[in-house]
C-alpha cells in the first residue's frame, strides 16, 4: 500500500486547495511552467484533461500551522488573497517523460525555488472531469463483462466524451448497457481505490490498456468494473446522477459512443426537452406524439410538392409551346425566367428529344434566371444547359467559356453549370455566340 503521496489528488481527489515549494521553473515555448514539491492538480493523463485553477503566493492567513500537514487546514479569503498578492492562472497541468508535473502559468513569474504558494484548482470543472471518469469505468467494465469488448480510446472533451471499443454494438445492446450502468447509479456503490502488491496483483482480474511496471492503482465499483486507472474518480457511483449514451458509430472496425455523465447530462437532457417542447407546439401535438405529426407533415409535404411539381410542369409545357419553330432549326440561346434547375433539366431533356437525330437541328443554350428581376444590374450566377448537335460547325462550349464566367463541364452533346451575368448582358452573349436570343415566358 502507498502510504504518501506529493501528488495530493491520489490521497483526495476532492481536495481543491493546497499549499506548496516551487522546485523548479522553466520557461518552454514563451510558456512559463512551474514544479511543486506537492499539488492538487491532476496532470493530462488516460483520457482526462489536466486541471486548471491559479497560484498566488502564500500568506500566513491561507495555513493554521506549517508544513505539508497543514496543507488540509487551508483557510483562504479575501484578506489572505490581499496579503499575498497577485494570482497567476493555471491554463494546463502536465507530465513529462520522468513523471514530473508541470503547472502551465498564463503569464510570466519570478517565483524563486522554495517559494511558498497557495494553490487553488477549478473545482467545478475538475468535479465535471471526475463524474465523466467514474461514468467511462461503470461503461467501460459493463461492455467488457457482457461483451468481452476492450476499451482502447477514451477522451473527455470540453462538451463530450468518447469512449471507443474494439467490437460492434447494435442500437438494443447499447440500450442495455445504458440500463446497467444507472442501475450502478442508482445502488450508490462506492470506488474502492487500492494498490495491491505484486504477491496479489496476478490472483486480481482487472482491466488495463497497457503492461504496467511499478505500484498498480486498481479502481473497482463491485459487480461491475475493475480497472487500472491513473485518474481522479468520485467516491460513489450515485454522485453521477445520470448516464447517457448520445450516439454511436462504427469506427476503426470497432464503436466509438458519446457519452455524458453528471451536469453534462442533465444539461443536455433538458436541452432535448426544450427542443421537444418547441416542435410539439408547433405541431400543435404533445411531446408523447410528435412521431404521428412528422409523420403527418411529411405525408402532407410530399402532397405539395407534387401539386407545385405539377403546377411547374405546366408552367413549362406553356413556355415550350411559345419557342418559335426556328429554335429547334437555328442556334439559339434561350432564357427561362423564373424557373428552377429542376424545369431547366426537364426543358432541356424535352427540347433534346425533339431536336437529337434532326440533320437541321441546332445547337441550344438554356439558362434559367431563377428569381431575379428583369433589369436587375448585378451579375448573377445563372444554371445552364448547353446541347451541342454533332454537326454544329464551331465548339460552342469553347466558345461559351471564352465568352463569360463559366462553371460546369460535360461532353458532347450535353453541358451543364453555372454562368456569371445580367439579364442585360444576354443578348449580348448570344451575338457573339452567333445564336437568335429568346426569352421566356
Amino acid at each position: 500500500m502507498i502510504e504518501s503521496f506529493s501528488e495530493l489528488y491520489y490521497a483526495d481527489s476532492y481536495r481543491r486547495h493546497f499549499t506548496a515549494r516551487v522546485v523548479a521553473a522553466r520557461v518552454r515555448q514563451g510558456q512559463t511552467e512551474l514544479r511543486l514539491d506537492q499539488t492538487c492538480f491532476y496532470p493530462e493523463g488516460g483520457g482526462q484533461p489536466g486541471d486548471r485553477g491559479l497560484l498566488r503566493k502564500a500568506a500566513e492567513a491561507d495555513l493554521t500551522g506549517d508544513g505539508p500537514a497543514a496543507a488540509s487546514a487551508l483557510v483562504p479569503g479575501a484578506e489572505a488573497a490581499a496579503a499575498a498578492g497577485a494570482s497567476y492562472s493555471v491554463v494546463d497541468t502536465q507530465i513529462d517523460h520522468e513523471g514530473v508535473i508541470w503547472h502551465l502559468l498564463d503569464q510570466p513569474i519570478s517565483w524563486e525555488p522554495g517559494t511558498r504558494l497557495y494553490g487553488e484548482i477549478d473545482w467545478l470543472r475538475r468535479y465535471d472531469l471526475m463524474q465523466q471518469h467514474s461514468a467511462e469505468h461503470l461503461v467501460s467494465g459493463v461492455t467488457h463483462r457482457r461483451f468481452g469488448y476492450d476499451n482502447v480510446g477514451f477522451h473527455i472533451g470540453q462538451d463530450l466524451t468518447t469512449l471507443d471499443f474494439n467490437g460492434p454494438l447494435a442500437p438494443a445492446e447499447l440500450l442495455w448497457i445504458e440500463d446497467q450502468v444507472n442501475q450502478a447509479v442508482w445502488q450508490n456503490l462506492p470506488y474502492d481505490i487500492s494498490y495491491p502488491d505484486r504477491q496479489q496483483l496476478p490472483s486480481i482480474s482487472y482491466r488495463s490498456k497497457l503492461e504496467l511496471d511499478g505500484a498498480v492503482r486498481l479502481v473497482t465499483v463491485p459487480g461491475y468494473d475493475c480497472c487500472a486507472c491513473c485518474g481522479t474518480q468520485v467516491r460513489r457511483t450515485g454522485e453521477l446522477g445520470l448516464i447517457k449514451l448520445c450516439d454511436a458509430e462504427s469506427y476503426k472496425g470497432g464503436m466509438r459512443l458519446t457519452m455524458l455523465a453528471g451536469r453534462r447530462a442533465l444539461r443536455e437532457v433538458q436541452r432535448w426537452q426544450q427542443q421537444l417542447d418547441l416542435a410539439a407546439s408547433g405541431l400543435s401535438r404533445p411531446r408523447t406524439d410528435l412521431a404521428e405529426g412528422i409523420r403527418l407533415l411529411q405525408q402532407e409535404l410530399r402532397q405539395q410538392r407534387a401539386l407545385v411539381r405539377q403546377g411547374e410542369d405546366r408552367w413549362l409545357e406553356h413556355c415550350l409551346a411559345r419557342l418559335p419553330e426556328s429554335s429547334t432549326t437555328e442556334p439559339a440561346l434561350i432564357l427561362f425566367r423564373d424557373c428552377n434547375s429542376r424545369q431547366l433539366k426537364e426543358a432541356a431533356r424535352k427540347l433534346w428529344a425533339i431536336t437529337a437525330g434532326r440533320p437541321q437541328a441546332a445547337s441550344l443554350l438554356l439558362l434559367a434566371s431563377g428569381s431575379a428581376a428583369p433589369g436587375d444590374a448585378a451579375p448573377a450566377p445563372l444554371t445552364f444547359y448547353l446541347l451541342q448537335q454533332s454537326s454544329a460547325p464551331e465548339d460552342l462550349w469553347q466558345q461559351l467559356k471564352a465568352c463569360c464566367p463559366v462553371k460546369g463541364g460535360g461532353r458532347a452533346p450535353l453541358y451543364s453549370g453555372r454562368l456569371t451575368a445580367t439579364e442585360a448582358q444576354l443578348p449580348r452573349l448570344a451575338a457573339q455566340l452567333k445564336q437568335q436570343y429568346i426569352c421566356l415566358p
